[in-house]
């Protein structure tokens, strides 16, 4: 009795996950992933632009697992590590085992961040009525500032 039942929340289990899996992650290994050593050179890989894809090499070579697991916080590494990962045929275990960690801890910070900006929402419109507009003038220009070092920095 007890192995049977044993069984019957095994099959629920991936009865309940499996759709899930096939659904979500093997369309991304097929269109990202897999095509990786010729998705440069596509349509797709045109629009994203060589610039970017110098970009994304150049930190991709430079810290490889790592590239991957802090992919998951930037907009531009996020589209673009998996194609990445499969140009420089990283093994898909490993290529999982770092894009799954990121987007644990990453989605966890932005939720926990956004739960505790709503509760400081009252203080911080106190105190920052004013001051978020100079923040914000100064967080823009340091963006651009730091966005022509970069292209000044993959033009050399």
């Amino acid at each position: 009795m007890g192995r049977h039942s044993s069984l019957r929340r095994k099959h629920s289990y991936l009865c309940n996950h499996a759709p899930r899996f096939i659904c979500i992650y093997a369309p991304r290994f097929i269109c990202i992933y897999a095509p990786g050593p010729r998705i440069r050179t596509n349509a797709f890989g045109r629009f994203v632009g060589e610039k970017r894809w110098r970009l994304a090499q150049a930190i991709f070579d430079r810290y490889h697992g790592g590239a991957i697991f802090f992919g998951r916080a930037q907009a531009l590494l996020r589209a673009l590590v998996p194609a990445l990962a499969g140009m420089n045929r990283v093994p898909y275990p490993t290529f999982l085992k770092w894009n799954v960690a990121g987007a644990i801890v990453f989605s966890t910070i932005v939720v926990l961040l956004g739960y505790e900006f709503a509760q400081q929402l009252t203080t911080l419109e106190r105190y920052l009525r004013y001051w978020a507009v100079i923040a914000l003038v100064i967080f823009v220009a340091v963006i651009l500032f730091l966005k022509r070092k970069l292209e000044h920095l993959l033009e050399n």
